[in-house]
């Protein structure tokens, strides 16, 4: 999480149960409630950044067991912005299935 600002904040689609976090600290939480619900990484794959200027976006593909038993194949991109070398903002954009 050393690469988010103290105040950042992390954006997700609409129909997400979290839509807007902000503040680095509640990120790190929202990131760990994730981590918990996921059992066991089947796949994944990350991008090469595609930068312009302060942003950057990464394509994210993941097949995931569920804690509960279910499997979840996620495809996202992501897009950050960058201020003073630290991520400000961050916005996902995703299908789950």
């Amino acid at each position: 999480m050393e690469l988010y600002a103290e105040e950042a904040e992390s954006w997700e689609p609409e129909f997400a149960e979290r839509r807007v976090t902000h503040g680095r600290q509640n990120l790190m939480a929202k990131y760990q409630d994730w981590q918990s619900i996921i059992d066991e990484v089947l796949s994944s794959h990350y991008s090469a950044p595609l930068v312009s200027g302060e942003f950057f976006s990464v394509q994210i593909r993941i097949r995931a067991k569920l804690t509960d038993g279910g499997v979840f194949d996620m495809n996202e991109i992501g897009v950050y912005e960058v201020q003073a070398g630290k991520i400000v903002k961050e916005q996902f954009f995703y299908t789950i299935t």
